[in-house]
């Protein structure tokens, strides 16, 4: 990871890990090309953002060593197969898709036993197919947003 012109390049991954953040203001919307996510041991509270779940690329997340709340839900379309958990303050059911990789969850009060059934009418849960990996940026800086002509070439890291 490097920052160029005031923005973090990086190829497939994102290493956030002992920053001490304590929030996440994140718009994973930009990020669907991510394949790992580290933002583990730091201080970061509340839900995982609704906008997790754009992470469609998203093979390894790691929020071990936080104080995350709530579901881990939104993750449950991702194509993980690594998701470490462990130390956080989740709450309800793991979804039937994150039961056959490899998940770390101890230090949660989840549930492993058999969801109670959705609401009438919601729509069926499917994994995402994972899309080809490609190199991204993160913009960190508040500027306006820089069209980029078709001719000028990316230089990726």
């Amino acid at each position: 990871m490097r920052i160029e012109d005031d923005k973090v390049v990086c190829p497939s991954m994102s290493n956030l890990a002992h920053n001490q953040l304590k929030q996440l203001a994140i718009d994973f919307t930009k990020l669907s090309s991510l394949s790992i996510l580290d933002l583990s041991s730091n201080t970061i509270t509340g839900s995982l953002p609704n906008t997790m779940s754009s992470l469609t690329s998203a093979t390894s997340i790691y929020l071990q060593n936080n104080q995350f709340s709530g579901t881990i839900d939104v993750l449950a379309t991702l194509p993980l197969e690594n998701l470490n958990i462990a130390n956080n303050q989740f709450t309800g059911w793991i979804p039937d898709s994150l039961k056959g990789i490899n998940l770390l969850k101890d230090g949660n009060s989840l549930s492993s036993g058999p969801a109670p059934p959705p609401p009438p009418g919601t729509p069926p849960i499917h994994k995402s197919p994972t899309p080809k990996s490609h190199d991204l940026m993160l913009i960190v800086a508040k500027k306006p947003a820089v069209t980029v002509p078709s001719n000028v070439k990316m230089i990726s890291s």
